[in-house]
């Protein structure tokens, strides 16, 4: 009988010969992933850099076609363009999960199908919840209002157990359904208060916006309801707080330095916001939002995601700019994309159930990329493929792993619309 070492050996060559790296396996779900795509010629060592243009030369000189006093004109003075590095740093995550030797047992002998019977639920289900994860990074990694922000007086406890309630502005069924068992960590700001021990979600109904968790750690929930008396609190899966990319939402909304650069500075690295007037969005809006990244050269097919109850309302707001295309998932009722012209070209509205239901967001098809060392798979650093013993159990491992960054240098084309009202 093959040993140990031998057994593994066979397996782990049917795990690289039935899934690779899975680099070509996104689930259907993964919208954000193939909307922007991943630069395999970006890779980032210590921090990717690309230079940025932010202003125009400047040392033009000007003189009257009528000049004939015979003097010569004085040239202006050189003032060049502005060229500054944009530096982003990517951000790792590695999922893992377990499975006993006992399920492997009959595929001891080299059957690939018998591996993959016992190996598919897990490998699938891991793919989808690291995928689901990096959507949300993509989205509100490093946001001002984490995965969802508590309004004052939203949290409340009973022994131990948090009850939140969102209001619907703030809300996006995509990010919680599914999340019962995971860890979270409330913050006010930059505060976290839950300093004991991460919370747990129990309970999700997408109905009311209200999620419940447990708090096991002394005086966090207590610590949570206090603080939610007086301050909106913000609601971050545990360690992803100032460990993961900046998102959208936190590009769109950057009043600072981002990637090394000041938007204070630099009004071509500064992004758009748009507010809707607590009303539901129309084409109209929509038109009038885009000027803004328009008006700052903004030229071409742009994306716009929303929540799938304001698209609910974009259906009934069939206006005369409504462009209906041949392709038949693109233009009926109800289906997953609309595209609506504008003066640079074409809107094309997806919505996406991971978008706050009072958000939206605008940006160009090309120029918005994901780059990185590595894309989701399970090719780990070394080398190793992510199959593994698991020191002093009886099973093996799986583990999938990510480091990558959300970067554009066209920040000023885009767009964020707020104050959302669905109808």
């Amino acid at each position: 009988m093959a040993n140990s070492a031998d057994t593994f050996t066979v397996l782990a060559g049917n795990f690289k010969e039935v899934y690779g790296d899975l680099h070509n396996l996104i689930p259907d779900t993964a919208k954000l992933m193939k909307l922007i795509p991943f630069k395999t010629k970006a890779k980032i060592g210590n921090e990717f850099v690309e230079a940025v243009k932010l202003t125009h030369e400047h040392g033009i000189t000007y003189s009257a076609s009528d000049n004939n006093s015979g003097a010569l004109v004085t040239l202006s003075t050189p003032i060049p363009l502005t060229l500054l590095d944009a530096k982003v740093t990517s951000s790792a995550m590695l999922l893992r999960a377990q499975i006993g030797y006992d399920a492997f047992a009959r595929a001891e002998g080299g059957d690939k199908v018998a591996f993959k019977d016992a190996s598919e639920l897990v490998v699938e289900d891991l793919l989808e919840s690291i995928t689901k994860r990096l959507e949300v990074s993509l989205l509100y990694g490093a946001s001002p209002t984490g995965i969802g922000q508590v309004p004052q007086n939203g949290a409340t406890n009973s022994s131990g157990t948090i009850t939140m309630v969102f209001s619907a502005a703030q809300w996006a069924t995509g990010i919680w359904v599914g999340s019962e068992n995971a860890q979270i960590d409330i913050y006010n700001v930059s505060t976290k208060i839950n300093t004991s021990a991460a919370g747990v979600v129990v309970t999700v109904n997408p109905a009311t916006y209200t999620v419940t968790a447990t708090f096991a750690g002394s005086g966090d929930a207590a610590a949570i309801a206090t603080a939610s008396a007086s301050e909106a609190l913000q609601v971050y899966f545990t360690g992803s707080f100032g460990n993961e990319m900046t998102g959208l939402d936190a590009v769109m909304l950057n009043t600072g330095t981002l990637w090394n650069i000041s938007a204070t500075s630099y009004a071509l690295w500064s992004a758009n916001t748009y507010d809707c007037g607590t009303a539901a969005l129309t084409m109209g809006k929509l038109q009038s939002a885009i000027q803004a990244a328009v008006q700052k050269g903004l030229d071409g097919d742009v994306t716009v995601l929303i929540n799938p109850a304001t698209w609910a309302n974009l259906n009934t707001d069939l206006a005369a700019l409504r462009r209906f295309v041949e392709d038949s998932t693109e233009g009926e009722l109800g289906v997953e994309s609309i595209k609506y012209m504008y003066s640079g070209g074409k809107m094309d509205v997806v919505a996406y159930n991971l978008v706050k239901q009072g958000e939206a967001f605008v940006f160009p098809k090309k120029g918005v990329n994901r780059i990185g060392s590595a894309d989701i798979g399970f090719k780990l650093p070394g080398g190793d493929n992510g199959f593994l013993h698991v020191p002093d159990r009886m099973g093996y491992e799986f583990r999938l792993f990510s480091s990558q960054a959300l970067f554009t240098p066209f920040v000023a084309k885009l767009v964020k619309l707020t104050n959302i009202v669905n109808q």
